[in-house]
Parts: structure tokens; C-alpha cells; sequence
């Protein structure tokens, strides 16, 4: 997000405002395109989004995705980003939630795959924190 983490709605049973408390906006997207450049991977083809993922994934400039890798720590933005991005996951295509040691993200994931009826495609434990599953 670059702007931290967003205030937790009073209605989630999930979450807390902890998350805000932690200074995960340190360096900004300039620390990440000199990071992108050191490698050479920086060019027009990267885009950056600032802001809560509420704000900008609905809008992202992006139409396939072949790899979803989510860390998003808490229960609502793990939720938004399932949301704004899942369906421009092509068949085939991975999610990987990172989070899966957080009970709040790793209940938004839970929730997502029973709304949408996905349940039945396998979860494979990717490392000691992250669980993955194939699109169909």
C-alpha cells in the first residue's frame, strides 16, 4: 500500500488496529522502483499502486493474472484483494496466500474459497507460512 495498513471497521470480529501500530511504510515505492532498477526489472511495464487495496485493485491496469501472491496481514484487506483480483486469474493461474500463521488473513482466505464454491480445489502448503491452490 505504501500508507500502512488501514483502520479496522468496528464490525470485524477479525481484526485489529494493531496492525497499525507497525511501520510497514518505511522507504515507500521509491525504495521498491530502486530495488526493481538494481535488478534491471524496472520499466514502463511496472506499475506501482499506492493506497489500501480497497482503493486500488478494482482499477488496477491488469487483466490476467498468472500469479497471485497475497500478504496482506489482515482479515479485510485479504478479503478486498480476493475480491478485486480473483476473477482476472486465469484457469491454471496460482494464489498463494502468505499469511497463513494469521488467523484474521487466514480467515478471510477460508471465507473467499466457501463464498465462491472453491473449496474443493486442493491447498498445498507452500512453506512454513504460505498455503497455494491451481484455478481452474
Amino acid at each position: 500500500t505504501f500508507r500502512g495498513f488501514p483502520t479496522a471497521l468496528a464490525n470485524d470480529t477479525v481484526d485489529t488496529n494493531g496492525w497499525a501500530l507497525q511501520n510497514f511504510a518505511v522507504g515507500g515505492s521509491e525504495a521498491v522502483i530502486k530495488t526493481f532498477r538494481r535488478y534491471g526489472l524496472y520499466d514502463d511495464r511496472v506499475v506501482l499502486l499506492e493506497g489500501y487495496f480497497n482503493e486500488t485493485l478494482p482499477a488496477a491496469p491488469t487483466q490476467t493474472v498468472a500469479l497471485m501472491r497475497l500478504d496482506c496481514d489482515m482479515y479485510r484487506s485479504t478479503l478486498d484483494a480476493l475480491e478485486a483480483l480473483y476473477d482476472r486469474v486465469a484457469p491454471g493461474g496460482i494464489i498463494v496466500h502468505n499469511n497463513w500463521q494469521y488467523t484474521s488473513a487466514r480467515s478471510a482466505f477460508v471465507h473467499f474459497r466457501k463464498e465462491r464454491n472453491i473449496e474443493y480445489m486442493p491447498l498445498h502448503l507452500v512453506d512454513g507460512n504460505a498455503m497455494a491452490f491451481i484455478k481452474e
